[in-house]
């Protein structure tokens, strides 16, 4: 032991060791776990020891999944009888703990442990020590410092351990001595379940190793044990789990898809339990329970080819049981009439985590593109062969007749991944020009006649001669507009200079032809290209699928005026500022500090209510700034208004509650149905008399803390607090159009406000008037509206309430639908209607104020737990009207006389006009009511309320406090952890970064 001392002290390390025997980890354990600095006594170190056993108790699912080490386990047995007798051996007989004692005590800590394992073999150079990053399956606290230990293996079975870190201090390392086996994996499953220190230090991890086992149940063995021989035990597991009293209603749906909710429980049991029987004697084939069931045991998402011809779904968690899912997925190939199983590896010798997953589009993605398919399928001018190119421009001499084959940037630069990123949104891609070198002459060379080197003759090649010599390049485009009868879109970087890439500011810029001169008014067609001004080189822009006339042309919010070229102020200095909102605040001034404002402008998908709220002409001179967090937009908005940054919105909220419970009575007429409704829920009767007002006041801070939605009334606070006001655009759909429309919210009291607090001067000049302009979506979520060249609206005029203007964007295609829209299953394909079970809840054993504390997170995951249900349900009943709406026509190609009426009486849908269906943009998403809201709720919504649950779960534990309200504050945040997964892989499949944890 002294030796080992020596040789860290020489590195610069203090090592210390409490014991010398089995118990020494739990001595490391003790103190670290409150940063104790009193010496810790072999009873102390054993209490450690019994806390931990007790953690991993009530956690069985996932701890007696690792390998038992002194009993037999073949998943017959209950969970937790099994790892329970497993942890009264390993106590009883003294034996030194295993690594899923190590994971648990990192579980229970909420921080990483780092293991180094000492080997004489190394000497003095420990740089060549392995090492083992034992993390917690909650990934958002793992920015804390890991703690460090060295374990030192001794003859005759005594493995001691030591704590280390730096000579000058006590404090934890972020860097660490060895090579980290995990080091970049330590999310990831790999090996852990094994349970056995040598395999974690010294195997790597190899997903799909022996290709030829197929076998669903022995492959899983072999991914996560690294043999077959544990196939039966995972099959027990995973039938015992469906079989549990809490989880039997959601897994008979699986096995018979005749029972419905009136069937009795008993029969349920009954189908279900026939059914695993079937399965565990080999004699039936795992179906979809058994794959979701997998994956909510083992925490992993397991996506399977469920054809064999690239038709990917993904099966992940219904039940609530884990705060993250592990990075690394199993990826299987799937014969299902033969039961086979082939893993799908990309990658050799690597984790899951490496391999190329495969596209999931999700339900959102399917519906999109089924209404590309049905709506914009027919193209305005069609060829006489499939194969060849639509008949565009027949009026330029050689036009190409193929499509033209595409070239991709195969180790793309950041700034053009960011590029690619950014139009994958609005379904285009990048073709490459000249090996990313091409000129417009090349790219519109390609784009017209197929071959980026052939130039035809006549007016065409002077223009593209003259893009050679790069004069006016505005001028030349505008030129090739005007020849060619078709607008040009040019996508490029707004800053031009060496910071390309790292302001991510692009924009689209549009050319459209002289009308004057006759053209074609069926072709929808246009071009569209890349400037990368940086090089002055261009790339063509192309539909993912299809032709530029199938799909909607690209409108850009920062799209500029055609005759002036508008650069936009992307950066607001300190000292620019113009009003003093900070004068108005009571805080201590320490806490207000302005920073420099930097500017987000919005990428426009194709569907966004931003792309019809910029068509107004009132937005010429405006464009959008959004904020990174969606939870408590608006005052995320206000707070960057006022400060700079959005992350000042605490501030905010106290100085808005205080403002609202200090005059309560002037504002309770501006609560709204929702506050009012969800307050008659919490209290069971109507607001009363003034002896109600405390109590609702509490109410109604609680719910703007936890970001609930609470109307109009923080708009009339805001706007009160700060003497200023505010116009927020909304866009609406009704039963004939889509509108957008501005309202006003002014001060509802005379405030006066302390001078002797903040000063500053007010730069706005006298004439004009400071106000504060927001845009607000159907989903409640807020940008800010900025003038695009200035840093305050005191230079543009007051917006015009109401102001209402009709969606101009209106899409025209020739009707030809012929088949209708589908949704496969039920509106949660995963969970058969509910978004997670698990989470239960008792009031036993609870702290002092912990039950009122619970009872309000537990009120907070109700409503929002509700209004996904109400979201979904509203996009199935929408979906059938599509569906409805779309066979009709199909049935009946008698427009004229169709029932117009009855489809223009379905909100926001189809309206049809002589022959032609008008598609607003904003309803090209499906439902501006439904799935912009579902994308909403599925995470940033409820993100802040579970991390909230998460911070009082961990503070409890680290303080050592092991009552019921800590585990099932973790049950909670489990369920809306598994619940928001699921929604959004369901909407977005993996299509759309998960962004929420």
């Amino acid at each position: 032991m002294e030796l080992c001392r020596n040789i860290f002290q020489e590195k610069g390390y203090k090592l210390t060791v409490y014991s010398k025997d089995n118990y020494s980890f739990y001595h490391c354990l003790y103190m670290a776990a409150l940063d104790n600095k009193q010496d810790v006594t072999p009873k102390k170190a054993m209490q450690k020891e019994n806390d931990l056993f007790e953690f991993e108790k009530k956690n069985p699912m996932y701890y007696h999944l690792f390998l038992s080490q002194c009993v037999e386990c073949d998943g017959k047995l209950p969970p937790k009888d099994c790892l329970s007798a497993d942890l009264k051996i390993i106590q009883k007989e003294k034996k030194p703990p295993t690594p899923r004692e190590i994971f648990a005590a990192a579980e229970m800590l909420q921080r990483n442990i780092c293991v180094i394992r000492f080997d004489h073999a190394v000497g003095m150079d420990i740089e060549r020590l392995k090492g083992y990053m034992f993390a917690p399956t909650n990934k958002q606290l793992l920015d804390m410092e890991p703690l460090c230990l060295l374990m030192m293996e001794q003859y005759g079975g005594c493995t001691i351990f030591g704590r280390f870190c730096q000579v000058d201090d006590m404090t934890d390392l972020k860097s660490y001595p060895g090579d980290i086996a995990n080091i970049n994996h330590s999310q990831c499953f790999g090996l852990r379940f094994v349970n056995d220190f040598s395999i974690l230090f010294s195997c790597n991890v190899a997903f799909g190793e022996k290709p030829d086992v197929t076998d669903l149940f022995r492959r899983l063995s072999l991914e996560f044990y690294r043999t077959e021989e544990h196939h039966e035990r995972i099959l027990n597991i995973i039938c015992n789990f469906e079989l549990e009293e809490d989880n039997f209603e959601l897994f008979c749906k699986y096995a018979d898809n005749t029972i419905t909710e009136e069937t009795s429980a008993s029969v349920k049991k009954r189908i279900l339990k026939t059914h695993i029987d079937a399965v565990q004697k080999r004699m039936k084939p795992p179906g979809e329970g058994e794959l979701f069931a997998l994956s909510s045991v083992f925490n992993v998402d397991i996506i399977i080819d469920t054809t064999g011809r690239g038709e990917w779904e993904t099966y992940m968690s219904v039940v609530g049981c884990y705060l993250s899912c592990f990075d690394s997925p199993i990826l299987l190939r799937s014969q299902s009439t033969k039961n086979v199983y082939i893993p799908h590896v990309t990658e050799s010798h690597t984790c899951s985590c490496r391999q190329q997953k495969p596209k999931i589009p999700g339900h959102i993605g399917k519906i999109k593109s089924n209404i590309y398919e049905i709506v914009l399928k027919n193209p305005c001018c069609p060829s006489s062969n499939r194969r060849l190119n639509h008949t565009h421009l027949k009026h330029i001499p050689n036009i190409r007749e193929f499509w033209p084959h595409r070239k991709d940037y195969l180790n793309p630069t950041q700034p053009i991944s960011i590029i690619i990123a950014r139009l994958e949104k609005e379904d285009r891609r990048l073709d490459q020009i000249n090996g990313g070198e091409g000129s417009l002459a090349n790219a519109m060379a390609k784009e017209l006649f197929g071959d980026e080197n052939q130039i035809s003759v006549g007016d065409l090649q002077e223009v593209l001669e003259e893009s050679k010599l790069q004069l006016q390049l505005d001028k030349q485009i505008q030129q090739l507009s005007n020849l060619l009868k078709v607008p040009i879109y040019v996508y490029h970087d707004m800053t031009a200079h060496d910071q390309f890439g790292v302001s991510q500011l692009f924009a689209w810029k549009e050319y459209e032809p002289d009308r004057t001169q006759s053209t074609n008014s069926d072709c929808r067609f246009y071009i569209t290209l890349f400037h990368n001004r940086l090089n002055n080189t261009f790339d063509r822009i192309i539909p993912i699928k299809g032709c530029n006339c199938q799909i909607p042309p690209p409108l850009s919010l920062l799209r500029t005026n055609q005759r002036k070229e508008i650069e936009l102020l992307t950066k607001v200095q300190r000292n620019d500022r113009h009003h003093p909102l900070t004068s108005f605040l009571t805080v201590d001034p320490d806490r207000i500090k302005i920073e420099i404002e930097l500017r987000d402008f919005p990428v426009c998908s194709a569907f966004s209510p931003l792309r019809i709220a910029s068509q107004r002409d009132d937005m010429r001179q405006r464009t959008f700034d959004s904020v990174e967090i969606n939870q408590h937009s608006l005052l995320r908005c206000l707070s960057k208004e006022i400060f700079g940054t959005e992350n000042k919105f605490d501030i905010l909220i106290e100085e808005l509650c205080n403002e609202m419970l200090n005059n309560f009575e002037t504002y309770a007429p501006f609560f709204g149905e929702n506050i009012n409704k969800a307050y008659q829920e919490h209290l069971g009767k109507d607001i009363g008399g003034k002896n109600d007002y405390k109590e609702m006041a509490k109410f109604v801070k609680e719910r703007i803390e936890d970001g609930l939605p609470c109307d109009e009334l923080l708009l009339w606070l805001a706007s009160t607090f700060f003497k200023t006001t505010i116009y927020v655009l909304r866009v609406s759909d009704t039963k004939t159009s889509t509108e957008s429309f501005w309202t006003e919210y002014s001060k509802v009291r005379s405030r006066e406000t302390d001078p002797a607090k903040i000063s500053y001067s007010k730069r706005c000049p006298q004439t004009n008037t400071y106000f504060i302009t927001l845009l607000e979506t159907k989903s409640k979520h807020y940008y800010r509206i900025v003038p695009k060249q200035a840093s305050c609206n005191c230079v543009l005029k007051i917006p015009t309430v109401p102001g209402r203007v009709a969606d101009p964007t209106s899409y025209q295609t020739q009707l030809g639908i012929s088949t209708g829209l589908s949704v496969v299953g039920a509106v949660i394909a995963a969970t058969g209607g509910t978004v997670a079970t698990g989470a239960k809840i008792t009031e036993s054993v609870l702290n002092i104020g912990s039950i009122d504390k619970l009872k309000r997170y537990q009120n907070c995951y109700k409503e929002i737990f509700e209004s996904l249900k109400s979201v979904l349900n509203e996009i199935n009943n929408e979906l059938k009207e599509l569906v409805e709406l779309s066979t009709g026509l199909e049935a009946n190609q008698d427009f004229n006389s169709s029932d117009f009426a009855g489809i223009q009486s379905i909100p926001g849908i189809f309206r049809a006009v002589k022959g032609f269906i008008m598609i607003p943009l904003s309803v090209l998403r499906v439902s501006a009511r439904g799935l912009v809201i579902l994308g909403a709720i599925i995470g940033p919504i409820t993100a802040l309320l579970d991390t909230a649950l998460l911070i009082f779960s961990v503070r409890n534990m680290v303080k050592g406090n092991k009552t019921d309200v800590t585990e099932n504050l973790r049950g909670i945040s489990a369920a809306l952890y598994g619940s928001r997964r699921q929604m959004h892989g369901w909407a977005y499949g993996n299509q759309r970064p998960y962004l929420y944890d």
